[in-house]
Parts: structure tokens; C-alpha cells; sequence
């Protein structure tokens, strides 16, 4: 997240976004930002995705992340070598290893907009 200019020409052109947020309050206060800058601008904020999450103790849970930002989860991308590996390969994710629980997320995001998309 940031609110840099890039982000403002992002949201002036766009109907809905999805935030990405790490398990950490710093960053989940960043996306609280970045949603308030997009409701400003009159976009739907779908929900977030946790990324990079490890089940820590020193970090916030998916719930306390929601009631943070006062949207839903729509993924929990855990910390995952194999997301390593196909950057590094540079082959998406959910081409190099759509078995793996993140491609599985990924693939549950992208059914629920194409539901929501459909439906909406």
C-alpha cells in the first residue's frame, strides 16, 4: 500500500479494488488508508486478501484484520515457497503449481469476482 500518486490515477480510473494486506498493523493501517482513498473516489472495495501470513503469534489474525477494515476476507495467501518458485520461474503461480493451497486461494478470489461480476 500507498498513497503515492500512482495509486490516486489507479483509483480515478477504476470501479473496485481488492486489498492487499500483510498481517501486521502498520500494514493493515496502510489499507485502511487506501480504502478510505477509494471510497472517496466512489469505488466498491471488494474485501482483502491476507498475504504472506504464517499463523504467528506476532501477527493479526484473519478476524482481526476484518474488524480492522470492516471488510471481508476474500483469500488467506500464506507464506509459501512454492509463491518463491514461480516468481522466481516467472510462471504464475496457478500454472507452476495449481495444487498448492496459495494457487488454490488465488483461484477462490478470482471465482468469487467472476460470481460477484455475474451476478452484480
Amino acid at each position: 500500500s500507498g498513497l503515492g500518486q500512482d495509486v490516486k490515477n489507479i483509483l480515478e480510473n477504476s470501479d473496485e479494488v481488492i486489498l492487499v494486506v500483510n498481517p501486521t498493523l502498520s500494514s493493515v493501517m496502510d489499507a485502511l488508508k487506501s480504502a478510505h482513498l477509494a471510497t472517496s473516489h466512489n469505488n466498491i472495495v471488494a474485501g482483502f486478501l491476507l498475504n504472506m501470513s504464517h499463523k504467528g503469534k506476532l501477527e493479526l489474525s484473519e478476524q482481526e484484520v476484518s474488524d480492522i477494515l470492516g471488510y471481508p476476507i476474500l483469500g488467506n495467501i500464506r507464506n509459501c515457497k512454492k509463491v518463491r518458485k514461480s516468481a522466481h520461474r516467472r510462471v504464475p503461480l496457478v500454472a507452476a503449481f495449481p495444487k498448492s493451497k496459495p494457487a488454490r486461494q488465488y483461484m477462490k478470489v478470482a471465482e468469487y469476482l467472476c460470481l460477484e461480476k455475474k451476478n452484480g
